[in-house]
């Protein structure tokens, strides 16, 4: 009688071609699902760094700022360095634009005439650090160290102070228009013709701070709203 050898056939070398083309498609998983974890930690990478997808800042500045803890005028707009240690590190004319240093170390860290609209440094430690005419309009200093900080002639308006602590800090000739210090500890600052227009200090501890020609227009003050050398529509 004829016998079907079809099955057999296929039964006897089904393991041999399997073990061929299954080999080929496991070396192939490899090396995709390698391919897949690494653009996975690219894309964790970049997330974690970058603060703000509306931001975006130049990579080998921020790998050249790392490895000498200089970057004069580098483009940092958004970046994420959240607690981080940058104490001492030399930022002048760079653009930090949206960046997080919430918690961050910056204990004497130059900002002289850096850009920082919209930077987050909540609780950060900014003793002795400069920012002589730089730019921080709506940046946030909320319970952040200001001890002996430089914010003279700096651009500072609708900036939040709220519960920081700012002691013996330079505000000289610096336009904090509508700027946010309620429940501040202001002492011994000095104010000489800044710009305090809409500035609120309800609630804040105000104590043996200089005023001298500082511009008080609608500025809010515990013991009351004061107006000096401004004109009242």
């Amino acid at each position: 009688m004829f016998k079907d050898t079809s099955m057999r056939f296929l039964s006897a070398n089904s393991p041999r071609v399997c073990e061929s083309n299954c080999g080929f498609s496991a070396v192939g998983y490899k090396v995709g699902h390698k391919i897949t974890k690494g653009l996975l930690y690219f894309w964790i990478w970049a997330c974690f760094v970058t603060n703000d997808p509306a931001y975006s800042f130049d990579i080998k500045d921020l790998n050249y700022l790392e490895q000498f803890q200089v970057c004069l005028d580098c483009d940092l707009t958004g970046v994420n360095l959240f607690g981080r240690d940058l104490s001492g590190y030399d930022l002048r004319g760079a653009d930090l634009a949206g960046a997080d240093l919430r918690m961050s170390k910056l204990i004497g860290i130059d900002l002289r005439g850096a850009y920082l609209a919209d930077a987050n440094l909540q609780g950060a430690d900014l003793s002795g650090a400069d920012f002589f005419v730089a730019d921080a309009r709506r940046a946030n200093f909320s319970m952040a160290n200001l001890f002996d900080v430089d914010f003279s002639s700096a651009t500072l308006f609708e900036a939040n102070f709220e519960s920081a602590v700012v002691i013996d800090s330079h505000f000289y000739a610096a336009d904090l228009k509508g700027a946010n210090f309620r429940y501040t500890t202001l002492e011994n600052c000095y104010f000489f013709e800044a710009n305090l227009t809409d500035v609120n200090f309800q609630s804040a501890s105000v104590v043996d701070n200089d005023f001298q020609a500082a511009i008080l227009c609608r500025t809010s003050f515990p013991s009351g709203v004061r107006n000096s050398g401004c004109e009242i529509e």
